[in-house]
């Protein structure tokens, strides 16, 4: 189970951020839409295989962090498909920015795990860190997205004193 979820989850990783450049969705429509459609078959094997994978490897402190991180990784992109195909391209961008965190997930917690002191800490500190993380890639998405709006209509409103 451990080399479908890595392969499938690796290539997710890989395509995610050409699929964000806007040069490549406007010359080479058909290689983003290729692309986004193996994305979404990366995301449908990789994140529920990490549940099983999660209870054999893991620790056990940790299976529900990882169906979190799956479940928030399938609904966001599931999401993002559904407004692609129901022409709701804004939204669709929307909710790829908060799909493709779930993805990251695994290389930031073991990044910061790198750091000595963390991993000094032992289990409690790889519970925080990966709760931690999969808690920003739940609300940080979305923090970004509107700050853009706010700074968007501050931008563009005259100020009234």
């Amino acid at each position: 189970m451990l080399v479908p979820h890595g392969i499938f989850g690796a290539l997710a990783l890989f395509i995610a951020p050409f699929q964000f450049s806007s040069r490549l969705r406007q010359r080479h429509i058909r290689v983003h839409r290729f692309m986004g459609r193996l994305y979404i078959v990366c995301v449908a094997v990789a994140a529920p295989v990490s549940i099983p994978v999660a209870v054999i490897l893991g620790p056990s402190v940790l299976v529900m962090a990882a169906t979190t991180q799956a479940v928030g990784w399938i609904v966001t992109t599931a999401t993002a498909f559904y407004c692609v195909r129901t022409g709701r391209i804004q939204q669709h961008r929307e909710w790829m920015m908060r799909s493709y965190p779930f993805a990251v997930v695994f290389i930031v917690v073991r990044a910061i795990l790198a750091i000595p002191a963390i991993e000094r800490m032992g289990e409690v500190g790889f519970v925080s860190v990966v709760w931690s993380v999969i808690a920003a890639a739940c609300f940080l998405p979305s923090f970004l997205i509107a700050w853009n709006d706010v700074l968007a209509a501050k931008l563009s409103s005259p100020r009234t004193y």
